[in-house]
């Protein structure tokens, strides 16, 4: 799902031709007002997407969307040093307020999740699977496009930070299962309803 048709076109087009068109839906909408019914999902899988809504305010939607038995994978950027170098926490406190991994178990904890696992993604993730390829768009994006610039110049900043100051924060993937299923107890956590 995306709020951009674009990319939900170019998926539709890659899934038929890999022959996946039966297998593989797209949904216009934000990803904190999802349009399924209670308890329609064995498993949600989000990776590198949470920070647009917000990793309590996925905790929160998601939860509803579970079967009792569902799980949660959801991959979330977070500290790794309880000593961030200024700039480090400047940078993220301006774009994306980062959490410890003891935070982001509480939060889930108390959105009514059981926490499975939490895997520290590795530093190759970073370089080769998404700093890389994002500084070879950047070199031949075109800044007079409207915002273009202002993008590539913050996304080049992130870039550098990451190089001087990577250590002090990282991606981790969070296994997380329902506490309780939903209707037994009082973990029970409302979410929007399909028809608002």
């Amino acid at each position: 799902m995306d709020l951009h048709q674009p990319f939900l076109d170019e998926l539709a087009g890659t899934a038929a031709e890999q022959d996946l068109s039966e297998r593989i839906s797209t949904v216009n909408c934000s990803m904190d007002r999802l349009p399924f019914p209670d308890h329609s999902f064995d498993i949600i899988w989000a990776e590198g997407a949470v920070y647009n809504i917000g990793f309590g305010t996925a905790l929160q939607a998601w939860r509803r969307l579970l079967a009792p038995n569902g799980v949660l994978v959801v991959t979330e950027i977070e500290w790794s040093t309880a000593t961030p170098a200024p700039p480090t926490k400047t940078f993220w406190a301006g774009s994306y307020p980062l959490r410890t991994t003891e935070e982001n178990r509480a939060a889930a904890q108390s959105a009514g999740y059981r926490v499975s696992a939490h895997y520290p993604l590795p530093e190759s993730d970073w370089w080769d699977e998404y700093y890389t390829l994002l500084s070879e768009r950047l070199d031949t994006a075109d800044p007079t496009r409207p915002g273009m610039a202002e993008a590539i110049s913050t996304q080049r900043e992130e870039i550098a930070l990451r190089r001087e100051y990577g250590a002090d924060y990282r991606y981790a993937g969070y296994v997380l299962h329902p506490a309780h299923p939903v209707g037994t107890g009082s973990n029970d956590i409302p979410g929007p309803r399909p028809d608002r």
